[in-house]
């Protein structure tokens, strides 16, 4: 059982104004084409698997492992896809497509490898803030069961406000610590996530004002850093988590 204790000492008072104030909506996070690409191959993936495991009742389990396996077997889903794509378009619609691939292989790989530089260099999505759009295609909405609701069932976990009463407007900023971190840092997805306790005991956060911080080197790991981008999280130097908090982020 995990829980997340929302203790405070400095919390100022509740006035009227800062419940009736409205704040304009972040302006939604705008990824690359690589990125957008990638977390549809990786999405699909994981929709095929859960479709597939669902009946056997293996998909929770069989999520915990995919996410479990960050650095390993999600890296090799989108390929995985492409490659299938490829197999089938050759074998339908365009014969010799497969052999075509492989006789310039070094060329298609510069040309990939090209593309992940460029977008590397110019893609912004890791230093800003935005607001995140909830799943809504039917691939993302599998694809978000399969991967999310696994690691919930499997760390349970329990909101604990500081008092009956609490609030936490919108209008206002807040800086949460979260821990323990492990290998890979579970509480802050569980917490930080749109439908999580917390958003449903405080919402208006998640999703929309919230921002998690993410060590650097993961927004430079293929598909591993798409796989972050489709969630609300920012790289974690200190000048993103400032510019965050001159936005009006928390």
């Amino acid at each position: 059982m995990q829980s997340v204790v929302l203790v405070t000492t400095k919390m100022p008072a509740i006035h009227a104004e800062d419940k009736k104030k409205e704040e304009p909506r972040p302006p939604l996070r705008k990824l690359s084409l690589w990125s957008k690409c990638n977390i549809f191959m990786l999405n699909a993936c994981c929709a095929i698997a859960y479709h597939i495991s669902k009946p056997f009742g293996f998909e929770k389990a069989i999520g915990t492992m995919f996410i479990s396996s960050m650095f390993g077997l999600m890296m090799f889903l989108p390929p995985l896809f492409l490659w299938l794509v490829v197999k089938i378009a050759d074998a339908l619609i365009l014969p010799g497509f497969y052999d075509t691939i492989k006789e310039n292989k070094v060329y298609f790989g510069i040309a990939i490898f090209l593309w992940y530089a460029h977008t590397i260099l110019t893609e912004k999505a890791p230093f800003k803030p935005g607001r995140v759009e909830q799943p809504k295609s039917y691939i993302d909405r599998a694809a978000h069961q399969f991967y999310y609701e696994s690691v919930v069932d499997y760390f349970s976990l329990e909101l604990i406000p500081w008092a009956p009463d609490a609030e936490l407007p919108t209008s206002r900023q807040y800086v949460f610590g979260i821990h323990p971190h492990g290998v890979f840092c579970w509480s802050l997805w569980m917490f930080a996530e749109k439908g999580s306790p917390f958003d449903q005991r405080f919402p208006g956060l998640c999703g929309e004002r919230l921002n998690g911080l993410i060590a650097s080197v993961l927004f430079y790991i293929p598909v591993v850093r798409d796989f972050f981008l489709q969630f609300p999280y920012i790289d974690a130097s200190r000048k993103c988590a400032s510019n965050a908090l001159a936005q009006g982020q928390s």
